[in-house]
């Protein structure tokens, strides 16, 4: 009877044993699975599995292998590359207004001094029925040059007609430059008469040198002022 209570309890105990092995065996699969179900996969983060050398994530960055999954595999993990940025977003739509040119502005004088009104039937601020709004388009500013007349076909006949402009660029006037026609004029010189009173602030030159026209003229000398 002692033998036999013996062997039961014996063969109790190595059930429990076996039991509490398994059961252990069985938690530890169970947690190792739900580590695993919380990884994210490589494209949930915007990567791919690759091999596991520098050369191939390149420009990119190794994801946490305690935090990304490749499924598992040896040798493989997950490279992010940077993003490109996203495109910009389109440019708001332009009232007719605007793209008259104009600026739809609150309807009161003070918003318009330097422009003008526009029809808002042709330059509407906004949808049928917007109030509030006017299209107000500026005025150009003047032009800093006074506006000349051209000269008459006379004023530089066989000469060359030439602006005259101020210190800012505006054009104030013209000037004809007539081609030398002597070796006085080439030289800078002018010929006048043979006088005292037409060389006064200059000094006659040699006509030889500075000839007022072909040989034999008189009566013409050459001033170099």
């Amino acid at each position: 009877m002692k033998r036999i209570s013996f062997f039961l309890l014996a063969a109790l105990s190595l059930a429990v044993g076996c039991s509490s092995s398994a059961s252990d065996e069985d938690t530890s699969q169970n947690e190792s699975d739900m580590k695993k179900s919380k990884k994210l996969a490589c494209s949930d983060v915007g990567g791919s599995c690759v091999g596991l050398t520098p050369f191939n994530c390149q420009g990119g960055t190794w994801a946490d292998a305690n935090a990304v999954t490749c499924g598992g595999g040896i040798g493989v993990a997950c490279c992010v590359k940077p993003q490109p940025p996203p495109p910009p977003p389109p440019p708001p739509a332009q009232t007719d207004c605007e793209k008259g040119g104009g600026e739809c502005v609150g309807l009161t004088p003070y918003n318009c001094t330097d422009g003008t009104w526009a029809d808002y039937a042709t330059h509407s601020c906004g949808p049928v029925g917007f109030v509030g709004m006017g299209c107000c388009i500026k005025n150009p500013p003047p032009d800093p040059c006074p506006t000349l007349s051209p000269p008459s076909p006379t004023f530089c006949t066989g000469g060359t007609i030439k602006p005259i402009t101020d210190a800012t660029g505006c054009v104030r006037g013209y000037d004809c430059e007539k081609p030398a026609l002597n070796d006085c004029e080439k030289a800078g010189g002018e010929c006048v008469g043979l006088t005292p009173y037409n060389c006064t602030n200059g000094s006659w030159a040699d006509y030889s040198t500075h000839s007022c026209a072909p040989a034999g003229f008189v009566g013409v000398g050459c001033c170099m002022h």
